[in-house]
C-alpha cells in the first residue's frame, strides 16, 4: 500500500489525529526531532504557534503554580514526552519504583536533550525503608539517588510513596503530625534538593493520613485517590480535605478514572463524553490543585489536555450527580475508597481493597507483572475472602463494584 492509499483508507479520527500530531510537531519545534529547542519551527501548512501551556492553579499555600493536569510517567516514552510538553502539560509526576527506575531515567533523559528541565514542575517519590519498618531518615539519602536518575539538582516536590501503615508500620499514621518528619522536611527544604515535601496516600486510611497532615502544618502537598463518583458523599474525606486546604497544604488527584473500563470510556453525559465529565468534575473541586493522569498514548493526551482546557465552571450538584448515576450505571470495576469499602468487607479480614486495585492495575494498565507481584506480596489472610458477604458489600459500595465477579477474575489473573 503506497502512501495515497494508506491517506484513503485512514478513518475521520484518524485524520484528526494525525492533524492534532503535526500541529503539536509544529508547536515543538526541533523539539520532536531530539534537538536543542529554540523558537517553534514554522513548516508550511502547519501551525506556526506554539499550543500555550495548561491553565495552572496555586499549590497550596507553597507560592507554586501547577499545571490542573499533570503526566503520570509510570509507562511512557520520548515521543510521549514529546507530546505531552507539546499539548501545554508542564507538570510530570513520577516515582522511584516505576518501571525499576526506568521512568525517572527517561525523564532526566528527555531533560538533557530539551534542555526544559525548568520549565517543568517535577515530582518524584519514594519509599523510606518498607515491609513494617519506614525509617523517614532514609529520604535524606535516597533523594540524591532521585536527583542523579533524574539529571537534576533539584526537585520541586518529594513525595513519601503510598504511605500506609501496611507498608511503614502503625508508626506511619503519626508521621505527617511527627516532629522527625517535620525534621526531615526542613532538612530536605533547606539542602536545596527539594522545594516542597509530601506524601502520596491511596490507602482505605487515607482521611486519616490527611487529617494528620492538616494537624501537623508543616507539609507542603499530599496526593491521594479522589474519584467523583464518592466525591462530596464521602464526610470523612471531606473533612480531612478541608483541613489540608485550611492549613495550606495542595492536593493533587490521582485514580480519578481507576476502575472505568471502556464501556464508560464510550458513554457521554449529555453529549460530553464520560471522562471529559469526570475531568470537569474533579476540577470543579476549587481545593484540587491537578490531576495526576498517566496518559499512555497520544489520543489519551488529547483527549485528557482538550477537557483541563475546556473547563469554564464548576459543574452544579445536578450535574455530579447525573455523572455519579451515569457512572455507576455503566459498571465500575474498582471502589477508589468509598466509606463504606475503606470499612472493610462484611465477614472477611482479607484486603479486598488492595486486591482489587491490584486488578485493576492488570486490566487496566496491562502492567501484569506489577499486579501479580503485588498480589503475590500479600499475606495469605489477607487474600483469602472466603466467607465475604460480597452481595452486601456490593450494596454498600458508592461504586457499586461487583465484588464477587472481581475477586474471582484476580483470583485466576493475580494467582
Amino acid at each position: 500500500m503506497n502512501d495515497l492509499d494508506r491517506t484513503t483508507d485512514m478513518t475521520r479520527r484518524d485524520l484528526l489525529r494525525a492533524g492534532a500530531a503535526a500541529a503539536a510537531a509544529a508547536a515543538l519545534g526541533p523539539l520532536a526531532r531530539g534537538e536543542p529547542t529554540t523558537a517553534p519551527a514554522s513548516q508550511p501548512g502547519a501551525a506556526t504557534q506554539p499550543i500555550p501551556p495548561l491553565p495552572v492553579r496555586p499549590l497550596g499555600a507553597t507560592g507554586a503554580k501547577v499545571s490542573v493536569l499533570n503526566q503520570g510517567t509510570y509507562g511512557l516514552s520520548r515521543r510521549l514526552l514529546d507530546y505531552t510538553y507539546a499539548q501545554g502539560v508542564r507538570y510530570f509526576d513520577t516515582a522511584d519504583c516505576y518501571r525499576n527506575g526506568q521512568s525517572e531515567a527517561e525523564i532526566g533523559d528527555w531533560f538533557s536533550r530539551t534542555g526544559k528541565r525548568k520549565e517543568i514542575f517535577l515530582a518524584t517519590a519514594d519509599h523510606p525503608g518498607g515491609s513494617g519498618k519506614g525509617d523517614l531518615g532514609q529520604l535524606l539519602t535516597r533523594i540524591d539517588k532521585r536527583l542523579a536518575s533524574l539529571k537534576t539538582d533539584y526537585i520541586d516536590l518529594f513525595f513519601i510513596h503510598g504511605i500506609s501503615v501496611e507498608e511503614y508500620g502503625p508508626q506511619a499514621l503519626e508521621w505527617p503530625r511527627s516532629r522527625e518528619f517535620k525534621e526531615v522536611a526542613d532538612k530536605l527544604r533547606k539542602s536545596g534538593k527539594t522545594k516542597f515535601v509530601g506524601f502520596t496516600c491511596h490507602d482505605r486510611q487515607a482521611p486519616e493520613f490527611l487529617q494528620a497532615a492538616a494537624e501537623g502544618g508543616f507539609l507542603d502537598a499530599v496526593m491521594m485517590s479522589y474519584n467523583p463518583v464518592i466525591g462530596a458523599a464521602d464526610d470523612k474525606l471531606n473533612r480531612a480535605m478541608d483541613a489540608c486546604a485550611k492549613a495550606g497544604i495542595g492536593m493533587i488527584a490521582m485514580k480519578t478514572m481507576r476502575g472505568i473500563g471502556d464501556q464508560l470510556k464510550k458513554g457521554d453525559l449529555k453529549g460530553t463524553p464520560l471522562p471529559v465529565a469526570v475531568i470537569h468534575a474533579v476540577l470543579s473541586d476549587d481545593r484540587i490543585s491537578s490531576i495526576c493522569s498517566e496518559m499512555r498514548s497520544f489520543e489519551h493526551v488529547e483527549q485528557n489536555t482538550g477537557a483541563a482546557r475546556s473547563f469554564r465552571k464548576a459543574m452544579t450538584s445536578a450535574e455530579r450527580h447525573d455523572l455519579q448515576r451515569a457512572i455507576v450505571a455503566a459498571g465500575m470495576t474498582f471502589c477508589p475508597g468509598c466509606p463504606a469499602c475503606r470499612g472493610g468487607v462484611p465477614g472477611t479480614q482479607a484486603r479486598v481493597h488492595d486486591i482489587v486495585r491490584y486488578l485493576s492495575y492488570y486490566e487496566q494498565d496491562g502492567d501484569r507483572a506489577t499486579a501479580r507481584a503485588l498480589y503475590r506480596a500479600l499475606p495469605a489472610e489477607a487474600r483469602d475472602w472466603s466467607g465475604a458477604d460480597l452481595a452486601a458489600a456490593r450494596q454498600a459500595c458508592a461504586c457499586g463494584v461487583d465484588y464477587a465477579a472481581v475477586l474471582g477474575r484476580a483470583e485466576v489473573k493475580l494467582a
